[in-house]
């Protein structure tokens, strides 16, 4: 992949996660809702407690999605410099 469609899916994938993370606050109440983020958060954090089935799926597919961009990354960045390394060899 190219650095611009990586960075593109790292964005798409973002959003992912976003949705994912908004969805942890969907069970809480009207009342709750309209709380301050860190009182939204604790409301969250006891209904994971009950039931931690959203959460997991969620850091899960951000973990291993991570991990992907990484190797993706990471063959970019050695193609670049291998691409380098042998130009360097064919003007010495």
């Amino acid at each position: 992949m190219r650095y611009r469609e990586l960075l593109d899916l790292m964005q798409s994938r973002l959003r992912d996660y976003e949705r994912a993370y908004a969805g942890l606050f969907a069970d809480l109440s009207e009342d709750a809702a309209r709380l301050p983020e860190k009182e939204r958060q604790r409301g969250a954090a006891y209904a994971v407690l009950d039931d931690d089935k959203t959460l997991t799926r969620a850091l899960l597919t951000a973990r291993f999605d991570s991990r992907d961009f990484e190797r993706e990354f990471e063959a970019l960045h050695d193609r670049v410099v291998e691409l380098r390394t042998e130009s360097d060899l064919w003007e010495s």
